[in-house]
């Protein structure tokens, strides 16, 4: 596997990376960036806590984590990625921003509405 005839898998792999072969495979190029990241910070005697992934890798993370969590812990230990708590976390986050965004939305139309009904009588 780790020949150096031109015929490594990983040497092919490489090439097809810097070729573009692979541009549109999100998910993979963000779990072998993770498990880069990861390895060179566990090298630097770092912790993980604080990275950041790449949002298609992030998004797979959140659809394996919500099939089984002991799959996802067991992926984790191996290409790094978010915590449970983490990914409750940002998907609250998430939820508050939308809601009260809905909320502005709603409550901005009823006062323009209000707004447009005082200025006709007035």
């Amino acid at each position: 596997m780790l020949q150096d005839d031109g015929n490594s898998l990983w040497l092919k792999f490489a090439q097809g990376v810097v070729n573009g072969v692979f541009a549109k495979q999100d998910v993979l190029l963000g779990m072998v960036e993770a498990l880069v990241k990861k390895t060179e910070r566990l090298a630097k005697g770092k912790s993980l806590k604080n990275m950041s992934y790449l949002s298609a890798f992030s998004d797979f993370c959140n659809v394996l984590a919500s099939t089984s969590t002991r799959a996802y812990k067991t992926f984790k230990r191996q290409f790094g990625g978010r915590g449970i708590r983490s990914m409750q976390y940002v998907f609250f986050c998430l939820c508050f921003a939308l809601s009260l965004i809905l909320y502005l939305e709603i409550f901005g139309q009823k006062r323009l509405a209000f707004r447009q009904a005082f200025l006709r009588e007035t």
